[in-house]
């Protein structure tokens, strides 16, 4: 008996792009397949690994990076093998490989990605043979001295944080917005845990008791949680959105839904339809 190869299976054009491999009864990416498409104008990727329901989870991308000058000619050769997020974009802990072509030298980076970006800790071995570890926000390298914390921003004559400002740690998590006196007065502030990304506010000098948490699969929080914002415990009133499209909310213990709230599943049902309907239109089959 012959064993199937990739070749074998099924291909199909959707919107986002040409996929060859295993789909469900929804004809929806489910299993292993290939996906060709393009992450932007000029930059024409290939992505394989293992779906489930149109997501994957960790993989391998090949992306060619086209000349602008002259699209049919490629200047980078780069490779990635990670985690994603639902659109596709590296996110979480990854490998990334880039190689110019025209000068035949290539650098690497291992580390953490956040939305296509390299974000939080890493190390880097430049095209110049140097390597660097450190912290990166939003592919900026930052040179954290002590693990003490980056403030970009006004400040009063005393050196206080005062005014606008972002504050940036070593760990990739950011406090943007108005300061005074050295504390964070009205903002937001950005933590990441394992490609999950949580964000609270803070109102007149007081940390808002709810955190807003989204998932690389498109699962999201937001309400109250226990103790650590970064444990994930879902605990007091909250709402979670599944990948499904489907809305839990109402009291949360530790993690459980224990009292279901109808009323607050409905306005959350409302609020999240349009986006949900923006990812199912990526798994459109695409006609001529």
């Amino acid at each position: 008996m012959t064993k199937k190869t990739i070749d074998d299976l099924p291909n199909m054009n959707f919107m986002i792009g040409s996929y060859r491999g295993e789909i469900n009864e929804d004809n929806i990416p489910h299993g292993f397949g290939m996906l060709r498409t393009m992450f932007d104008e000029y930059t024409k990727a290939t992505i394989s690994g293992t779906f489930e329901d149109g997501f994957l989870s960790e993989g391998t991308a090949l992306y060619f990076i086209l000349d602008p000058n002259n699209p049919k000619k490629a200047t980078h050769d780069n490779e990635y093998h990670g985690k994603f997020n639902f659109q596709f974009q590296f996110h979480g802990e990854g490998k990334q490989i880039e190689r110019h072509i025209e000068n035949e030298r290539e650098q690497r980076f291992n580390g953490n990605f956040i939305n296509g970006f390299k974000h939080g800790t890493g190390v880097l071995e430049n095209y110049e043979g140097e390597t660097i570890k450190g912290t990166w926000i939003r592919d900026t390298y930052y040179d954290f001295k002590d693990d003490e914390p980056i403030y970009f921003g006004d400040r009063k004559e005393s050196g206080l944080f005062h005014g606008q400002g972002t504050l940036v740690s070593s760990d990739g998590s950011t406090a943007v917005g108005e300061w005074k006196d050295n504390q964070l007065y009205s903002g937001v502030r950005t933590f990441y845990n394992d490609g999950v990304i949580i964000t609270n506010n803070t109102e007149e000098g007081i940390v808002m008791a709810e955190y807003q948490m989204s998932w690389p699969n498109t699962q999201w929080y937001v309400g109250e949680t226990k103790n650590d914002k970064l444990n994930g415990n879902f605990h007091g009133r909250g709402i979670l959105g599944l990948p499904n499209g489907s809305v839990e909310a109402g009291i949360w213990e530790e993690g459980k839904l224990v009292k279901k709230d109808n009323e607050l599943i409905e306005q959350a049902k409302k609020t999240m339809l349009g986006d949900y309907k923006k990812r199912k239109k990526m798994w459109e089959i695409r006609t001529p």
